[in-house]
């Protein structure tokens, strides 16, 4: 949100990326699709979900967390940071890849889509928070969460986790914010396990 305060008396303002895309499982139509714009079907309804979590979704957490131990405010600032977006890049362009191996039927450029999710990222007019993209560090460390999901896809497909990828997850580990509770709480599960700062880096 953008404009004022939702406390003032003026009206709040919605700001959002340029993407106007829906796509559709279209393996569960009884009949066509309507031809409504940016309405687009897919017979790789799953593939695509994990994609959005696996990749724009790993990137978008990754670029948080490297940015906030590099002291940066805003997504769109660490974007930009060459040294980051390369890093960033590097692990979405594995978990595509990684992706593609999983589901075969997942077509389309994965550059392409690595590309356009970064572009997303750098999106100043958003002025998207660090705090807001990283908060909850817990979900996304899960598991199944994108950041240890999409780098248990990569080592899965390819056998390894390659170094980004563990640079970004040591960077959510350490990641510090008194006013997030899980944050607070990844901070206490560290040192009763004795995990130090040097030797997540």
């Amino acid at each position: 949100v953008a404009g004022g305060d939702w406390d003032d008396h003026e009206a709040p303002t919605f700001v959002r990326d340029g993407v106007d895309r829906l796509l559709v499982d279209s393996s569960r139509l009884v009949r066509p699709l309507p031809e409504i714009p940016g309405l687009q079907e897919t017979r790789s309804y799953q593939g695509r979900l994990r994609e959005k979590l696996y990749v724009f979704g790993a990137g978008h957490a990754l670029c948080a967390y490297l940015g906030a131990r590099c002291g940066y405010e805003r997504l769109d600032e660490a974007a930009h940071d060459p040294l980051l977006r390369n890093v960033v890049r590097t692990c979405l362009l594995d978990a595509r890849a990684a992706l593609e191996h999983e589901c075969p039927g997942l077509h389309g450029d994965g550059w392409e889509a690595v590309d356009s999710a970064i572009s997303r990222y750098e999106n100043e007019e958003l002025r998207d928070p660090i705090r807001r993209v990283a908060r909850n560090p817990l979900r996304k460390l899960a598991p199944t969460g994108p950041v240890v999901g999409g780098a248990k896809l990569v080592r899965s497909a390819f056998g390894r986790v390659p170094a980004p990828f563990a640079l970004g997850i040591a960077s959510a580990l350490l990641y510090r914010d008194d006013a997030d509770d899980q944050a607070r709480e990844l901070t206490t599960m560290l040192r009763r396990q004795s995990v130090g700062v040097a030797e997540l880096l």
